[in-house]
């Protein structure tokens, strides 16, 4: 985070927040003794260049084409109005599921960080690598899935906002009815 900008970890910072406050700290200390020293043997410019870039992905350029600034750009950004409801509603699911449990919370906010920060497509999904064996805690199948059909479906244009939305829907912590078998012949 220190020497170039990365709102991808955003909603981590967020569930850092909630579960890990001491860790939070460190990392947020850690973030601003070496951004300073970044400033100090670099200069500012590098900084105004990342946020200029990362204000500016998705835009048109002034002679009406997709500027280069939209490649590798696949998630939601730019927020203009049609996908701000989207957003609002991947930020309030992301919330639910990191106050309701810790690895829910963890899973789902790498995923949102995949679909809120401007180029995910840098990214990539290779940082769901982490969340491999928390997801597989609470929702095995859905997670083999994702796994099986991760490489055809980033592959696809728009592929990897459908695949992540389909991951974080299966952090949600919804009830799932369970058929209780009672023996036959027991009170």
């Amino acid at each position: 985070m220190a020497l170039a900008p990365k709102p991808l970890l955003l909603p981590v910072l967020v569930w850092m927040m909630v579960w890990r406050r001491r860790a939070l700290t460190a990392a947020l200390l850690a973030t601003l003794t070496l951004t300073c020293l970044g400033v100090v043997l670099m200069g500012p410019d590098q900084y105004r260049q990342w946020i200029s870039v990362l204000t500016g992905a998705g835009r048109e350029s002034v002679s009406g084409t997709f500027s280069l600034s939209l490649a590798g750009n696949f998630s939601l950004w730019p927020l203009d109005p049609a996908r701000i409801a989207l957003a609002a509603a991947i930020g309030a699911a992301t919330l639910w599921a990191i106050l309701r449990e810790c690895s829910r919370g963890f899973v789902a906010a790498l995923f949102a960080g995949l679909l809120l920060a401007p180029y995910t497509g840098l990214y990539a999904a290779s940082i769901l690598l982490l969340a491999v064996k928390p997801a597989l805690a609470f929702a095995p199948r859905a997670t083999r899935v994702l796994a099986l059909i991760a490489n055809p479906a980033l592959g696809l244009f728009l592929g990897l906002a459908a695949w992540s939305v389909g991951g974080l829907t299966a952090c949600l912590p919804l009830a799932r009815r369970r058929k209780v078998r009672v023996p036959v012949g027991r009170p």
